[in-house]
Formats: C-alpha cells, sequence, structure tokens
C-alpha cells in the first residue's frame, strides 16, 4: 500500500500577495459580491463555467487548498484594499572592506585566486546598515 507523501508549504510572503494579485489581473479573473449575503466570489481562469467562493482568508480552489495561497484570494485583497505595502529593498552602496572589487587583496598572499570578500560574499555591494 502506497502512503501519500506531503510537504509543508513555505509561509506566504507580502510579496507572494502582490505577484498573485497582479497574475490574477493579468489572467483576467474577475471578482462578483453577492447582492444579498455579501459574499465574494472569483471566476477561473481554466474554466469559464466555474466560480470559487473566495474570501479574505481563504478560497475553494485548488492552488488555495494545497498552498495557503492563490491568486483568487490574492485578487480580492487587492481589491479591498487590504495588502501591506509591498517591502522596500534594502539600499546597497559600495562594500567597504573590498572596496567593491569583491575580493580582498591580501600584501602576504602571493598565489591567486584571492578570497572573496567575507562581508559582500564577492558581490562588491554591501547594505547599508540600518540606524539605530
Amino acid at each position: 500500500m502506497e502512503t501519500a507523501t506531503t510537504r509543508p508549504s513555505r509561509p506566504t510572503t507580502v510579496a507572494d500577495y502582490h505577484r498573485l494579485a497582479a497574475l490574477g489581473r493579468d489572467r483576467g479573473l474577475t471578482l462578483f459580491q453577492e447582492a444579498g449575503s455579501g459574499a465574494w466570489f472569483c471566476t477561473s481562469a481554466t474554466d469559464r463555467f466555474r466560480l470559487y467562493y473566495v474570501t479574505a482568508l481563504s478560497c475553494t480552489c485548488e492552488g488555495f487548498l494545497r498552498h495557503q495561497r492563490c491568486s483568487h484570494n490574492s485578487l480580492l485583497l487587492s481589491e479591498l484594499g487590504w495588502l501591506p505595502p509591498e517591502p522596500e529593498p534594502p539600499a546597497v552602496v559600495t562594500c567597504p572592506e573590498c572596496c567593491g572589487g569583491g575580493i580582498l587583496y591580501v600584501a602576504d598572499c602571493a598565489g591567486f585566486p584571492y578570497p572573496a570578500c567575507h562581508r559582500c560574499a564577492g558581490s562588491g555591494q554591501a547594505a547599508v546598515p540600518l540606524a539605530a
């Protein structure tokens, strides 16, 4: 007898919600609110005769049931203005350890390759430290 194996899904990030909401718009998903109950429904991108029941916390689509996130739910959150703002990418500066070169030049080191900078991992850029 075979046993089903499941892989735990990773935590959902703010970027996931924004990406999925944009994907829903790109796919032409449409949200409908039922007049009597106020319940929300969303069209399917793959079956034009299917509507998913969607709330701020869930959706009846297979993607949400599997991953706890989907474009229908994210689109509703975006429509209601409930998506948190996307975090700003960290500001970067030239790495002070390697002066932007990405490698450490050591006077006593006679051979190549020179070791990669430990602070920037060879990128030549370092994040700006946050002010305390």
